[in-house]
């Protein structure tokens, strides 16, 4: 992640946020949409309507052959019938009846982690390049006549689990959705959403992960680790050593218990979680009645500077640990914070639910370190007979602070050939200064490395009596960015008085 502030112009203090990890595709409100709101069936008149209509060519976009009724373009959102709460403004609909929409949008180079949040009021689906890639309380057909499977959540966007893998691909790439009411006397209808692009450090889906459901291949018997069972070992140091064991790259502590498997793709489940529709591991069921935690341990990069912060999004049922690099940093669920509880037979205090992702922040300076970086999970259920056991995360790295300008810039010591410049920031960062002979002709710079808060920067070798125009800029230490913007500052160096002889008198 890039992040730099720069001042630019006399008055006005100008800052940029360069973000790997966070860029919008869609944000809410957003115009050029395209909106069919029609009373009657499309499918009335356009038989194959219900599968041409979220994929046609449009925009410079290259899709399906598509020939039904015409869409209505250059709207912006959100739309909305009689008033939905949680939206304002934007498209007034005609109609409450399921409506379509579409918007082409840019993919850049093309990219494939996204974060999509609705409101829908009352259902969706929604596609991406002719591919459905979400639904939100609905369920098939994806018809005209189909009402939602329930109300919609009108006063909240909420973050909408996608289906597979769906990608941006280079170039224009077209969004639709179809909103369905929950009934024919239903008051309103609506929708907005957000399309996000994110680089996960770990994904929903993420792969590489290592597993272990501690079970005696024998009886199907689950076992605690600690004290071993039939022909596995008893290993004493487990409960501290398997969080912050030595894999994949990351340098850790001796692990000599269990061996774990690896290879494995999130999410994990095993008895069916609600919230997990589509796990892409099934965890090992030990037999009823003697089932504890399971172990979840994976690598991830870091990056070149390493993270002060980390966001997760985590379903965990029915409870879970969470450890960075060794250490303690949440737990979901009726479990208390402590390590030294983390045993296989502890047990969460209550049932926990199946459907809500838990937000969980850490920070602390280098709590991500650069390069690698290991990541572990215990899950641990309600009881020894607990039907079911899963576990849905992601992981998103937050850089350090921007390092705001809050006094600044001003001029000292100027002389005829050398001019100090100095400003304040409210976090430490490097110092650059650019200047030249012209707003756009800044040609020449200086830059001080060291991260600081109180910034100053000399120029000398000037020439007397000229002006000279510059521009300050602070990078954190996530890295740097050109500064691109003219800079009307300016100082002017005195003039030089040459020594002139006294003449002296008779």
């Amino acid at each position: 992640m890039k992040l730099k502030i720069v001042i630019s112009t006399g008055i006005v203090l100008l800052c940029t946020l360069f973000s790997a990890y966070a860029d919008f595709v869609i944000e809410k409100g957003s115009a050029g949409w395209s909106m069919l709101n029609s009373s009657v069936d499309p499918a009335d008149t356009d038989a194959d309507f219900n599968t041409t209509w979220f994929n046609p060519t449009v925009g410079g976009y290259t899709g399906g052959s598509y020939d039904g009724p015409a869409f209505t373009a250059g709207l912006p959102a959100p739309f909305q019938y009689d008033n939905v709460s949680g939206l304002s403004g934007g498209t007034t609909l005609a109609n409450k009846v399921t409506s379509y929409f579409y918007k082409v949008i840019d993919g850049g180079a093309g990219y494939s982690q996204l974060n999509l949040k609705l409101l829908a009021d009352d259902g969706a689906f929604v596609y991406l390049n002719g591919v459905l890639i979400a639904r939100d309380t609905v369920i098939d057909p994806d018809t005209y006549v189909q009402f939602s499977s329930g109300s919609g959540n009108e006063n909240n966007y909420d973050e909408i689990p996608l289906i597979g893998a769906p990608l941006l691909q280079p170039g224009p790439n077209l969004l639709a959705i179809s909103v369905h009411n929950r009934s024919a006397g239903s008051s309103d209808l609506g929708f907005d959403l957000e399309l996000e692009r994110k680089l996960f450090l770990v994904a929903y889906e993420s792969s590489d992960w290592a597993m272990l459901s501690p079970i005696d291949s024998s009886t199907s018997d689950g076992y605690d680790p600690v004290v071993g069972h039939g022909s596995q070992s008893a290993d004493p140091d487990f409960n501290t050593t398997w969080y912050n064991q030595t894999f994949g790259g990351y340098a850790g502590a001796v692990y000599d218990g269990p061996a774990f498997t690896t290879g494995h793709q999130g999410p994990f489940e095993y008895g069916g979680v609600t919230g997990i529709p589509s796990a892409n591991t099934t965890i090992p069921t030990p037999d009823s009645g003697t089932r504890g935690a399971a172990y979840l341990i994976k690598t991830f990069d870091g990056g070149v500077f390493g993270h002060d912060q980390a966001d997760f999004s985590i379903l965990a049922h029915d409870g879970a640990f969470v450890y960075l690099n060794g250490n303690l940093v949440g737990v979901i669920g009726d479990l208390p914070a402590d390590a030294a509880q983390d045993t296989w037979g502890k047990q969460t205090g209550a049932d926990g639910s199946e459907t809500t992702f838990h937000t969980l922040n850490v920070s602390g300076s280098g709590i991500i370190q650069p390069g690698v970086n290991l990541l572990a999970v215990s899950m641990h259920p309600t009881n020894t007979t607990s039907p079911n056991l899963g576990l849905s995360l992601q992981m998103v790295g937050i850089d350090p602070e921007l390092p705001a300008i809050t006094r600044g810039p001003y001029l000292q010591q100027g002389s005829h050939d050398r001019m100090t410049v100095r400003w304040r920031t409210v976090s430490a960062g490097n110092s650059v200064l650019r200047y030249g002979d012209a707003p756009g002709n800044l040609t020449e710079s200086i830059t001080l490395d060291p991260l600081v808060t109180e910034h100053e920067v000399t120029v000398e070798g000037l020439n007397p009596s000229t002006t000279y125009y510059y521009q300050i800029e602070t990078n954190n230490a996530a890295g740097t960015d050109s500064a691109g913007a003219d800079a009307p500052y300016y100082f002017k160096t005195i003039l030089l008085l040459a020594s002139v002889p006294l003449q002296g008198s008779g």
